[in-house]
């Protein structure tokens, strides 16, 4: 027979809460995707509750390409290079403009 589940204060009123506690809380991560990804997670969270972080990890996942670093790289630099191409474009203009 399994003693009975105590959960913490925080976890006893919202069910993606105990979720987390039952499953996920104070259990050591070795996945190195997972443990980036709760490191992202926890990055995020600062000045928000926790709970609104669960309640978008979905979000988060697909932001951030199911947490897989090469991924993720490849978004990033994609995006590093239209933000390179967008200035100096402006760049480009604006030496135009002054040329004129």
């Amino acid at each position: 027979m399994t003693p009975p589940l105590h959960r913490c204060r925080w976890a006893q009123n919202d069910l993606s809460m105990q979720l987390y506690h039952d499953t996920e809380w104070g259990v050591p991560v070795r996945d190195s995707r997972a443990l980036w990804e709760k490191l992202i997670l926890d990055g995020f969270q600062a000045g928000l509750s926790w709970r609104t972080i669960l309640l978008k990890r979905e979000a988060f996942r697909e932001a951030f390409e199911g947490f897989i670093p090469a991924r993720v790289a490849r978004s990033m630099m994609k995006l590093i290079l239209s933000f390179y191409w967008a200035i100096l474009l402006l760049f480009a203009q604006e030496l135009k403009y002054e040329r004129q």
